[in-house]
């Protein structure tokens, strides 16, 4: 089936793969937007292993990138969060360990960090990309706005439905006087 997108593109599924078309691309995977962005609080991210896979750059280059934007040292507290890589092992006494390995693993990387990051990475292909990762920050924004909607017009109804049951406890307690 396809579902309209962004103007000029669509979606298609096939199985479990859905791919983005429009007459001057070949068709490129889609993944769905959690794949892409997710929330950790109210920010929305991605990572730099996500940004990597999807420009079709190595790692290690989106790695170093990131490392050689000359934003200021606020910009990139708040904008990359740096993820060092862990190991697991059992200690002589039989107890599950993890300790950091001091190696970079990855960044997780807000809207505003990302669009920095990616001022860089020009082409029509790398647009597109762009375009795309745009389109999952907005709609993964959209999701959490629909389910806190959702969450507080169930609270509301609660409530509600919670009062109507006290009103009609205390008429009913009044008529039994």
């Amino acid at each position: 089936f396809f579902i309209p997108a962004l103007s000029g593109f669509f979606i298609t599924q096939t199985k479990d793969i859905a791919m983005i078309d429009n007459a001057e691309t070949a068709m490129l995977p889609v993944e769905p937007v959690e794949q892409w962005v997710f929330a950790q609080g109210d920010i929305l991210k991605t990572d730099s292993r996500i940004v990597a896979n999807a420009f079709g750059k190595r790692h290690a280059d989106v790695l170093r990138a990131i490392r050689e934007l000359e934003c200021s040292e606020d910009f990139t507290r708040r904008n990359f969060a740096l993820v060092t890589e862990t190991t697991s092992y059992t200690d002589t006494d039989g107890n599950e360990q993890t300790r950091e390995t001091g190696r970079t693993s990855h960044y997780e990387i807000s809207q505003d960090g990302f669009m920095i990051l990616v001022m860089g990475f020009t082409g029509k292909p790398a647009m597109e990309i762009k375009e795309r990762f745009i389109a999952a920050f907005n709609e993964m924004r959209t999701m959490i706005a629909d389910y806190n909607y959702g969450v507080i017009a169930r609270l509301h109804r609660a409530l509600e439905a919670e009062a109507i049951s006290r009103m009609a406890g205390s008429f009913a307690g009044r008529a039994l006087r």
